[in-house]
């Protein structure tokens, strides 16, 4: 197995501002995890798609996952913080428009937020975040605890926006999936 791809890490995006840090342009995806589980043989590879965002995983799974990556990089990953989440997300006022994974219904049909959509589907919001809102909702720290951002494709459109944060308790659902944040040294 060549993991010399997995050795530069995911594709990421450096967020300006006074604290720099870089978050992956991408919500990790299916492909990516399950060759971390081939490599590491800490886990069994997803059955599923490999173009869709990792779900159904545990919290500390996505943290062993940005653990290994980064021993395998030299670089340190890790969950983003709740703050680091929602700076990057909201791109300055530049979200990207509308046009996300979310639940949208029009006269009984539903026409958008039918099932989970490939990591690299959708429009970046300024910064180049694809797929931050709607889709997978994404785990974050939030002091010593986990919450998830974003919505996932069963919210509604008028709530799928940046503010909307759920608890989360950790367990594995269908919904939930993760980013990761390189730490950039100034």
């Amino acid at each position: 197995f060549d993991i010399t791809p997995l050795a530069r890490g995911p594709l990421m995006v450096v967020v300006p501002g006074d604290r720099t840090f870089a978050i992956s342009k991408f919500e990790i995806s299916v492909r990516d995890y399950n060759s971390y589980c081939l490599i590491s043989k800490a886990c069994q590879p997803l059955q599923t798609d490999i173009k869709l965002p990792v779900t159904g995983i545990p919290v500390e799974s996505a943290k062993k996952y940005a653990t290994w990556l980064s021993e395998i990089t030299g670089y340190q990953y890790r969950l983003p913080t709740d703050e680091e989440w929602v700076y990057a997300a909201s791109a300055g006022g530049k979200t990207g428009g509308t046009d996300f994974n979310c639940l949208l219904k029009m006269g009984g049909k539903t026409l958008k937020g039918n099932a989970m959509l490939p990591v690299n589907s959708g429009k970046p919001n300024g910064w180049g975040l694809i797929n931050h809102l709607g889709n997978a909702q994404e785990m974050v720290l939030d002091g010593d605890a986990i919450v998830v951002r974003g919505g996932a494709y069963t919210d509604l459109m008028s709530k799928c926006d940046v503010s909307l944060k759920k608890e989360f308790s950790g367990p594995p659902d269908h919904l939930t999936g993760f980013r990761l944040v390189r730490e950039i040294k100034g």
